[in-house]
This record gives structure tokens, sequence and C-alpha cells, in this order.
């Protein structure tokens, strides 16, 4: 069930469906960047807004961003999703690979932790 949330929050995302993606946050839920830096509460909204419009440039330019099949393990009462991607320019070379890290708990992202290399 888990995956289906990332799966979904992926989906809105890539939509610009910013009133779905926020709501599977649960409350008090953060986002972690790559750089360690950490949003939380109204700061979510502006960091998911900023990271729609990279993906918007990276499709005006030919780059693409390729998802694996996501990973669910469960720990206790929480669940945790791994979702690899990499970024490709037109010509399919890869200029960076990244691993969104999700906790999750009832059915609501708690943690999304990001870490990527170029």
């Amino acid at each position: 069930m888990s995956k289906k949330i990332v799966e979904l929050f992926i989906e809105a995302s890539e939509k610009s469906d910013l009133e779905t993606a926020l709501g599977l946050f649960a409350d008090g839920g953060v986002w972690i960047d790559p750089a360690g830096k950490v949003y939380q509460g109204d700061a979510i909204e502006p960091y998911l807004v900023q990271q729609i419009d990279l993906l918007h440039q990276f499709n005006a330019q030919g780059v693409t961003v390729n998802y694996s099949e996501a990973v669910e393990a469960v720990a206790g009462d929480e669940d945790w999703v791994y979702l690899a991607a990499t970024v490709n320019q037109a010509d399919g070379t890869e200029i960076r690979r990244f691993v969104d890290v999700f906790k999750l708990r009832d059915g609501k992202i708690v943690v999304k932790d990001v870490f990527s290399k170029e």
C-alpha cells in the first residue's frame, strides 16, 4: 500500500497537482533535500513547486527522469519505500542519479529523504 502512495505522490508531482501531492504528507512530515536541508509544514509547498519547475525545465530540454520500480519494506508500524531514479540527457547520457527514501505511517508520508550524485 505504501508503494502506491509514493507512486501517487510522483504522479501528482509530475502533473503539477500540488493539492494531491501535499495531501499525502502527514502532519509534521518532512522533506530532506540532498544537501540535508529540512522542509517542514508550510515550507514543503514552495520546495515542491521548485522541484516541479525543475522537472518542466528538464522536459523542455529533452532531459528525462527515469524511475525504477519502488521497493517497499516494513519495520514495526512504519513502512519504508525506496525509489531510485536517473536523470538523463536527450542522448541518454546520465547526468544525475538519486534515491528517495520515504518513511510512511498510517498511509501518509512522514519523511521524504533524498540522496543524490551527479
